[in-house]
């Protein structure tokens, strides 16, 4: 059954057989409800997931490198004529005979798959009976952890599409539809299962995108905890998740920054803890969520180095102190402190590793995130006792003119 669903048979056939365009949606709902023969049901499961993720791939260019999860082993068809069935319908169809065969996922940031099983039309109708049963299956506690992932696959591509495809058409039981998901789906993040972490971040990047969903998490707001427990240095080895999954937390909390509210639950979520400042022989209160950033900020050079996605990690990670600063004096003030040196030190001694093609420029995330923080006056003061303009200067033929020029005229004024 695996194999005919993957190389199109089932879909050709009853696309021809049947008069109803939405026949196949649900029959694929019918196999996602399945409890028979659970390790059958979950071949066949993961076999649909893959297929609804297929169908609805946004191609974006991928900013994470590939991560390989091989499908769960299935049984192979036994049956001469079933295989003589197959052969013949994947060349009839210009297919190679290889593709017919099961064959590991590809899990990307942009969960890009091959379109070679994209068989499902989406329109309105197979929207409201084909993902509420994906949630349904997802809210199973004895759901296969791969088979999770490849169900929140699913829902990440069927989010991107939904919010930028033009054939899509956006409706509010859409939004409806994917906010049931969320309470289901957040707690994934605090899985050991690195892919299933990540894509559950990339699901709630996602709903961040629209505003009604963005309401609903504000609701349920644990899941801002879980994603900087995941930035958390440990205390024994390994100190970090991987860094895909760190990518995509940073960027979740990166984008819920954007929003004021979000802005005021990140920095009070983990509370407030005392601190000696030396330079100024005083105790103030910092977050404990803007110290857990600013710790792996600091934690750069001896674990992340040589890691050739090192800048755009970093440039996530100073583009979230820098969100978390905007229209926040006590942020503003309290990033500052932590952050201008080490900061400073990426402005004056970075470069680009020469194996490095990211695209990213951590010099300029830290430009940015330096001029919002000059906003604050005390944070002008420390920049000048660092000789920021003899720092900035060595950076003013690189193309950010404008950035430094907006940096010394706010130190200029203190």
């Amino acid at each position: 059954l695996e194999r005919l669903l993957s190389t199109g048979y089932i879909h050709h056939s009853l696309k021809n057989n049947c008069d109803t365009a939405d026949v196949y949606s649900q029959f694929i709902v019918s196999l996602l409800r399945r409890t028979q023969n659970a390790d059958e049901c979950t071949s066949i499961k993961f076999a649909v997931c893959r297929q609804i993720a297929d169908s609805l791939v946004v191609c974006v260019e991928s900013p994470i490198p590939i991560r390989k999860t091989t499908a769960p082993q299935s049984e192979r068809l036994r049956s001469p004529t079933s295989r003589r069935i197959l052969r013949k319908f994947s060349n009839s169809h210009g297919s190679d005979r290889r593709t017919s065969s099961p064959s590991p996922v590809v899990m990307e940031d942009n969960v890009t798959y091959s379109a070679r099983s994209a068989f499902i039309d989406w329109n309105e109708a197979s929207i409201k009976a084909v993902i509420p049963a994906l949630i349904e299956m997802i809210k199973s506690e004895s759901l296969d952890e791969k088979l999770k992932v490849i169900a929140v696959v699913g829902l990440v591509n069927f989010t991107r599409k939904q919010w930028q495809a033009k054939e899509m058409v956006h409706t509010v039981i859409h939004e409806i539809i994917i906010g049931d998901a969320l309470k289901y789906v957040s707690p994934f993040i605090l899985s050991k299962h690195e892919d299933l972490a990540r894509h559950t971040c990339s699901f709630l990047i996602s709903c961040c995108q629209r505003e009604p969903l963005k309401q609903e998490l504000q609701k349920n707001s644990n899941f801002v905890k879980d994603t900087l427990s995941i930035l958390t240095i440990n205390q024994y080895p390994p100190y970090y998740r991987s860094i895909e999954t760190l990518l995509q937390a940073t960027s979740l909390i990166s984008s819920l920054a954007m929003d004021t509210a979000f802005r005021t639950i990140i920095s009070d979520c983990l509370g407030y803890e005392q601190q000696l400042d030396p330079s100024h022989d005083e105790i103030f209160e910092q977050s404990v969520a803007i110290r857990i950033l600013v710790d792996v900020l600091k934690d750069d050079k001896r674990t992340f180095f040589k890691h050739r996605y090192r800048d755009r990690f970093f440039a996530q990670l100073i583009g979230a102190l820098k969100n978390l600063s905007l229209h926040h004096n006590v942020n503003r003030k309290t990033i500052g402190r932590l952050s201008i040196p080490m900061l400073l030190l990426i402005i004056a001694t970075d470069e680009k590793l020469k194996e490095n093609t990211d695209p990213y420029n951590l010099v300029e995330a830290a430009l940015r995130c330096i001029c919002v923080l000059t906003f604050h006056r005390q944070n002008c003061q420390i920049l000048k006792k660092l000789n920021i303009d003899q720092i900035i200067d060595k950076r003013s033929e690189e193309g950010f003119l404008d950035l430094i020029k907006n940096i010394g005229y706010m130190c200029s004024n203190v």
